[in-house]
């Protein structure tokens, strides 16, 4: 309660004893609307820094999904390409094509050997491409 009666000087009547607890009241929410307000602008800040984050992340998942896609279709290629060297009759069909250079490191010496595509059917029977191997 208020120690001064606002409205007779030091008496206190029966309105005083009535608002003056009002007014105590009325002072410590308009310090609570305060700190509730400072509450809000952090919150607002908050969201804004998790909308920037969130619409950083939404791009980096779509560069992510794009260069997966890439990888895909590099990998499809790439199966299809192994699918074809190792397909033995590929190799039937011209006998007299260059063979296959290996190179090893320089201290073994550098042969040629033509595998016919049996390091493409093992290659492809470790990764599931194919059934033989």
């Amino acid at each position: 309660m208020s120690s001064v009666c606002v409205c007779h000087l030091n008496e206190w009547c029966f309105y005083c004893e009535m608002y003056s607890p009002l007014e105590d009241a009325h002072e410590q929410l308009i310090d609570d609307n305060d700190a509730l307000r400072q509450e809000i602008e952090r919150l607002k800040e908050d969201k804004r820094r998790l909308l920037t984050l969130n619409d950083e992340n939404y791009q980096r998942s779509c560069n992510y999904a794009g260069e997966i896609e890439r990888l895909k279709a590099d990998n499809a290629a790439l199966l299809e390409c192994v699918k074809w060297y190792a397909n033995e009759d590929v190799h039937s069909i011209d006998s007299s094509a260059e063979p296959i250079r290996l190179e090893y490191p320089v201290y073994e010496p550098t042969y040629y050997e033509s595998d016919c595509g049996q390091r493409a059917r093992e290659c492809l029977a470790k990764i599931g491409g194919t059934e033989h191997a």
